[in-house]
């Protein structure tokens, strides 16, 4: 172990070293990277501390995930974890759908991002992970590795235990199918699948407790417009064991996206949905039949996001709300608010205050007019009057995703962006102006005019001729989002606009499209197109890729047109199972083209070259992206002979003649390493993984475990010790791996011993055990504090 810590010490500090001359050469010769300030995004939960208003969280669509606040939003920093596990337990670059401050202890912090949740028992200064499967696979009444993998979109806390938490999912395996909803009585460490075990209709997305008898829940579900936009009021009685359908909405009626209790009176509930904001109120004038009456509480208010009581005041009630275009109304996000118990309704347009859409509204804990909201695209505003003006309040939070961005090829210092809050201008050096207010995903400046730009929206391709001051709409093609967007340099009246599942073609400059290629896997899952490039010499040769960035992953193409359109062939790297998001064509040699590919989940190979037109494509992304993944243990003899193991599914050998980097089959994250001899070494990491070297090639040994293995140790290949999360403990006697009795729950991090007799492994919550050649002992450390290494 001293000698794995000394070379750990070494390279590491040569790995600094390299990071040091790297940037220092790099800011010499100019290359430098500069924040361009497009601050925002889409918040989808806010909590502010009680007894520090100034302190608040906000949970974000990607970029740095959880924000925290301490000074009442005038400026946000992002919110770090540990990352001891690959991808999992961190808030960056994930959907943080959930932040909340238990009511009874504003210590106590949870948040759920993606598959996952987080847990701070110390206001956030530390966070305790909770793997996906310890929560759905392996919890009481789930079903295994069929109940894993689904998004955690609500969650809500007991009001009166902090240990007592919900948590509301989509489906299994990231699917958008039937949720459910899993409870912790004890702060995370162990996990029940609520409804006996059973789905509900769809996704859950929001749950609320009554706070007048915390056994009764809410549940509001929707489809999210997989087969329309159905969805259900559940109701349970017993803390969510047992779950009854209230009230349910047709495929056509906008699904439900809220749900709140009346804080004084159990027997009304407001629901908002895509259709409008429902009071539900309960008729017990029969004792034999008893049925909640059902009344609109504000009409017309579609997509009615937010429904929530003030906290000082049961009788008023806020709704932020907006009536689309296309279903008749004026597009204008407002905010309502009734004094009475929701009988009348006092409404202001938030439009003048540069708001798009509401997500969350939060009310400060002490002064009663300030108010804070989370748009969809635009970050975080606060209100100064009870929510009639809104300013928006987004210094350092940069969450806002940045889909496409074009140079004019007449002046590098013209740029448009589209981002998920719409199309961006920035030129000379000046500040952004925002020119649509839509989600944007593809942009293109028209080869020739310096004022005609092009975007792409859900269902159209719009334009502008003055400068991005006015668009225009050309035909609608749909519920799509469009993806791509290519101008042909020599015909300009020709634009390719890649949607899901469709190419379209323009020949009169973007008024009118139609189909030219259809996507769609082996199976007859339909993928977007997401790149589109015209060859620079010679606008006939045409290419456009496509498949399912995000999760559930879709395999998709590239696909090659020779006559500008009108048929297509696959091009050869379709072969390789690639997801493309991105094309590009060298203008000064066309023969040189560059497809970027991969998925939300990562790539082996994210970036791909042709020499020859397209015809045979190589990697080619050595050495664009340094390969500093994550080391997280080394071995070795002395400083010229050493191995490394981490992160990404890599293997590192070193000698004082050669440097390998090994890339494994399988996507593995390797923890640690140990071996008697440079030509024996045994390398363990997450599902249970046990690697073995014999001096020529690295192969899978069989594991008696699926738990992520920490750490391993040995005195002879005939006798190693490993271990791991739960409490994991296993033993290798020369020929199999077999597990030895568990002594504790916690995870394991570490193990190390003198002799075979003498053998001390520790982890979680100052967990320390000792193995005296016959069994496991428990011992007290004294500290709560995760330990993850030993050595003495």
């Amino acid at each position: 172990m001293q000698l794995r810590k000394c070379f750990l010490t070494f390279i590491m500090s040569m790995f600094f070293l390299f990071i040091i001359l790297s940037t220092a050469a790099w800011s010499q010769s100019g290359h430098i990277w500069t924040d361009l300030s497009l601050y925002g995004g889409h918040i989808y939960d806010i909590a502010i501390d009680p007894h520090d208003p100034e302190r608040i969280l906000a949970g974000c669509y990607l970029g740095g995930g959880l924000y925290a606040s301490e000074d009442g939003a005038n400026s946000w920093q992002i919110v770090k974890t540990q990352e001891r596990f690959k991808n999992e337990d961190t808030f960056k670059n994930h959907a943080v759908w959930q932040v909340k401050i238990a009511p009874n202890n504003s210590e106590v912090i949870w948040a759920t991002h993606n598959i996952w949740a987080e847990v701070s028992t110390d206001n956030g200064r530390t966070w305790t992970h909770i793997r996906n499967s310890d929560m759905q696979g392996e919890c009481a009444n789930c079903s295994g590795v069929d109940d894993i993998g689904r998004f955690c979109q609500a969650l809500t806390i007991n009001p009166g235990n902090a240990n007592v938490v919900y948590i509301g999912t989509g489906g299994p395996q990231e699917s958008y199918g039937s949720g459910a909803i899993f409870k912790t009585t004890d702060g995370g460490r162990t996990w029940t699948k609520m409804n006996r075990s059973n789905d509900f209709d769809f996704p859950v997305l929001d749950i609320a407790i009554d706070p007048q008898n915390y056994d009764t829940i809410w549940v509001v579900t929707s489809s999210q417009g997989y087969g329309g936009w159905g969805g259900t009021l559940y109701r349970s009685l017993d803390a969510g064991d047992t779950w009854e359908s209230i009230f349910s909405l047709t495929p056509h009626d906008g699904g439900f996206l809220t749900v709140a209790v009346k804080p004084n009176d159990s027997g009304v509930v407001y629901t908002g949905s895509g259709f409008g904001i429902y009071r539900h109120v309960l008729n017990d004038s029969d004792p034999e039949n008893v049925f909640w009456d059902l009344q609109w509480a504000l009409k017309d208010a579609y997509l009615a996001s937010v429904v929530v009581f003030d906290p000082r005041d049961p009788e008023t009630v806020f709704a932020a709300w907006k009536n689309n275009v296309g279903w008749g109304g004026d597009g204008i996000p407002k905010l309502s608010f009734s004094t009475d118990g929701g009988t009348t309704w006092e409404t202001y347009p938030l439009d003048s205050s540069g708001i798009n859409e509401l997500n969350v509204l939060a009310f400060h804990p002490i002064e009663k007019d300030i108010l804070y909201s989370g748009d969809y695209s635009l970050g975080i505003f606060k209100s100064r009057d009870r929510g009639r003006t809104w300013t928006p309040v987004n210094q350092g939070l940069n969450g806002i995703v940045v889909y496409d961005v074009v140079v004019d090829p007449r002046d590098r210092t013209h740029f448009l962006a589209g981002t998920i809050s719409g199309i961006y201008e920035r030129q000379g050096g000046g500040d952004w102006l925002r020119r649509t207010e839509r989600q944007n995903r593809a942009v293109a400046f028209h080869p020739n005019d310096p004022y005609t730009y092009y975007g792409g929206e859900y269902g159209y391709v719009i334009k502008s001729t003055d400068g991005g001051r006015n668009w225009s709409a050309g035909n609608y093609w749909g519920q799509s989002q469009v993806y791509s967007l290519a101008v042909d340099p020599k015909q300009p009246d020709i634009v390719f606009a890649g949607a899901e599942g469709t190419l379209y073609r323009s020949t009169d400059g973007g008024s009118n499209f139609d189909s030219v290629l259809t996507g769609q896997d082996i199976d007859g899952v339909s993928y977007p197109f997401n790149a589109v490039a015209i060859d620079p010499s010679d606008n006939r040769h045409v290419f456009a890729g496509g498949g399912g960035f995000y999760s559930p992953k879709v395999t998709g193409d590239l696909w090659e047109s020779r006559d500008g359109g009108d048929n297509w062939t696959r091009n050869g790297l379709s072969d390789r199972g690639v997801i493309v998001n991105a094309l590009l064509i060298n203008a000064v040699n066309p023969q040189d083209l560059y497809a970027g590919c991969g998925y939300s989940g990562g790539t082996k190979t994210p970036l791909y070259k042709s020499t020859d037109g397209g015809f045979s494509w190589q990697d080619a992304w050595k050495g664009l992206i340094p390969e500093t993944f994550t080391l997280r243990s080394i071995w070795g003899t002395d400083p010229f002979q050493w191995v490394a193991v981490g992160y990404a599914d890599y293997v590192r050998h070193y000698n004082d003649q050669t440097r390998e980097t090994i890339e494994l089959d399988a996507t593995i994250e390797l923890q640690d390493v140990w071996g008697p001899s440079a030509g024996n070494l045994f390398a363990v990491g997450g599902d249970g993984v046990i690697m073995h070297f014999d001096g020529k090639a690295w192969s899978s040994m069989q594991s008696p475990t699926t738990d992520g293995i920490e750490g391993i140790w040995g005195f002879s290949v005939s006798e190693m010790f490993a271990v791991g999360d739960k409490g994991t403990i296993l033993r290798f006697n020369g020929q199999t791996w077999s597990s030895m009795a568990p002594i504790t729950t916690e995870d394991l991090n570490a193990v190390w011993g003198s002799t075979a007799t003498d053998l001390f492994a520790v982890g979680a919550n100052g967990t320390i055990v000792h193995f005296n050649g016959t069994q496991w002992q428990a011992h007290t450390s004294g500290s709560d504090q995760h330990l993850t290494d030993i050595w003495g």
